[in-house]
């Protein structure tokens, strides 16, 4: 069983005060309740003439008291001392449903308002919602990174038990936090190695400066950086991850302890957050990414790891061939699925570290197509000709900035909708015009055929006169 982190997060080194990704799944499942039951309500009524509803021995219960028994069940678990209890996907999901199905009703039962359409049910949801996305934009706001590293400078054992692989090319951007997350480690007893892929910055300057030892590997590519680098290795175990991730402080001693406590061992590693990037993108990596990793072992035969956050035994690495150099990508998983053949393969779920979104940072689908690409290669082909990933070295992007407040505004411009079409008021003047609209149709009607009719009789009578004369000159009637 592999020994797991008793504390999510990083002990220490990284504080999220409030999680933007929490707060985004209270966020759409709200809004997500509020339009789908108010999208029923509009389709029965206007094609049945009738309201769906819950009835209990007679008794109708509307669904604010369901939201209000789950508001009171999920909040009580969220502001409960975290210790042993996570938020979990669901208490959130279901924390937002509650929120949804209560202010979907709230003039209802505040006001003793029987118009389940009336304009201060719209405020009312808009208002709360608009709340909710206030809180979202703090919470990101809040995200914060408290570095405090145990030691000025590492420095290198001649004999450390794990050697740690850092690929880098032009990342002095992001290095120093990733070697900072290292300097905090609760393990000393380790090196670390940065193979400069002919870098143009001072990122080899920055490496050199927290104790990094420096190797420069002229093939460009990260599969031959990160090759040269586990080359290099002295330790038992080559742990390796990428230059914008940031470390928990005990990731060292986890890989130590778990590797120690079986020989069998091969391969083991974690899962991997974002700590900027689109929400989107962050919310499936938290959320999401675990149970796609358990679908995988299933599908795999092991366990599938994240160049950013795993660890080998050196000897099996160097007997299986290392990584593959032919491949353009997904190094990672190739040699995981041959590393898994050789022995045992292990995750820890809570070995979490943090990376950079910024593969991410034109949007959540600009940046998993060619993850997913490479998976259908991975899963349907034999031949592992995986398509290169692109290299992405800032987490600007003016896409995100100009098209960040979309989401919000759809939502509220497609509920505006259900309550314009649906206010009894604009209804029935609605109704009141398309009657007016088709009486004055009617009567246009009426007045076109009399046209049509005076003017045919107009025809008919002219026809006929001239048929009188020419008949009186043929057989030469005088008058």
């Amino acid at each position: 069983m592999i020994e797991k982190m008793p504390i999510l997060g990083y002990n220490g080194i990284m504080k999220k005060y409030l999680r933007e990704e929490e707060m985004f799944l209270i966020l759409i499942s709200f809004w997500a309740t509020v339009l789908l039951t108010r999208a029923v309500v509009f389709y029965f009524f206007r094609h049945f003439s009738f309201v769906p509803m819950f009835v209990v021995n007679g008794i109708q219960i509307h669904h604010y008291i369901v939201g209000l028994v789950l508001v009171l069940i999920c909040s009580a678990i969220y502001f409960l001392p975290r210790g042993n209890i996570k938020r979990s996907f669901f208490h959130l999901l279901f924390l937002g449903i509650g929120y949804g199905l209560v202010f979907d009703e709230l003039s209802l039962w505040a006001n003793n308002n029987d118009n389940y359409w009336a304009v201060e049910n719209f405020v009312s949801i808009s208002l709360f919602g608009f709340v909710l996305l206030v809180f979202y934009y703090i919470s990101k706001k809040q995200y914060k990174f408290v570095l405090n590293p145990k030691r000025k400078v590492h420095k290198n054992p001649e004999h450390p038990y794990v050697s740690v692989i850092i690929p880098a090319y032009n990342e002095e951007e992001f290095i120093s936090r990733t070697l900072l997350s290292l300097l905090s480690q609760d393990d000393p007893n380790f090196e670390i190695i940065v193979v400069d892929n002919n870098s143009t910055d001072k990122t080899a300057e920055i490496a050199r400066k927290y104790g990094a030892k420096v190797i420069n590997e002229e093939k460009q590519g990260i599969i031959f950086t990160r090759q040269r680098g586990f080359k290099e290795a002295k330790g038992e175990i080559i742990a390796t991850t990428d230059a914008d991730t940031i470390l928990p402080s005990r990731w060292i001693s986890t890989i130590s302890k778990n590797f120690k406590k079986k020989d069998k061992l091969v391969l083991f590693g974690g899962l991997c957050n974002f700590y900027s990037g689109p929400i989107f993108a962050k919310f499936n990596a938290y959320y999401f990414l675990y149970p796609y990793r358990i679908f995988d072992k299933i599908f795999a035969g092991g366990w599938t790891m994240s160049g950013a956050n795993m660890a080998v035994r050196k000897t099996i690495f160097e007997k299986i061939g290392g990584f593959n150099t032919s491949l353009k990508s997904f190094e990672d998983v190739e040699i995981s699925h041959r590393l898994m053949k050789a022995g045992e393969t292990g995750i820890d779920p809570y070995l979490i570290v943090e990376t950079s979104g910024r593969r991410f940072r034109h949007g959540f689908l600009h940046g998993v197509r060619p993850y997913a690409v490479n998976e259908a290669i991975r899963v349907f082909t034999n031949e592992k000709k995986f398509i290169h990933q692109p290299n992405e070295r800032s987490e600007k992007s003016l896409w995100n900035k100009v098209f960040s407040f979309v989401p919000a505004l759809s939502l509220f411009v497609c509920l505006f909708l259900l309550f314009y079409f649906s206010e009894p008021a604009i209804s029935e003047a609605k109704q009141v015009k398309i009657v007016k609209q088709k009486a004055q149709n009617v009567v246009l009607n009426i007045e076109r055929q009399q046209k049509d009719i005076k003017y045919y009789l107009g025809k008919i009578k002219i026809s006929g006169i001239e048929k009188f004369i020419e008949g009186k000159k043929y057989f030469n009637i005088q008058e």
